[in-house]
């Protein structure tokens, strides 16, 4: 096998919906999120033997600017997060180490896992 020294990675992004019923979500979102996992672990497979690992990242609820302006009524941004043990949602400063990690060649025998990042919501 040849030591590959240069880190070749694929992040999908999934979502730890897939794991919960939601009334709130199209019925479409979570099969789809779903069928991420699906392809990240069957693209690992595929592509491991060209020294490319191919992961997955599952977020929880996370705040971003797209949130107020994504549909969601006010009352639910009030609340949104709240059901994570943090009682809160996360940052994207505390999801962008993830992908980083992941990229990073310190994560060269990482390949075909979803990392859940859910504020400490079992995943």
């Amino acid at each position: 096998m040849k030591i590959n020294t240069v880190s070749r990675a694929v992040s999908n992004v999934a979502a730890v919906l897939i794991l919960y019923s939601h009334a709130t979500i199209g019925a479409a979102y979570a099969p789809t999120k779903a069928a991420i996992v699906a392809f990240t672990e069957a693209l690992s497979r595929q592509l491991i033997a060209n020294g490319i690992r191919v992961n997955a990242v599952a977020p929880g609820p996370f705040w971003t600017p797209l949130r107020p302006c994504g549909g969601q009524s006010q009352d639910t941004l009030v609340t949104f997060g709240g059901s994570t043990p943090y009682g809160r949602p996360g940052r994207p400063a505390e999801i962008a180490p993830t992908y980083v990690l992941l990229a990073a060649q310190d994560a060269s025998y990482v390949a075909g896992e979803v990392f859940g990042n859910t504020g400490g919501k079992s995943f």
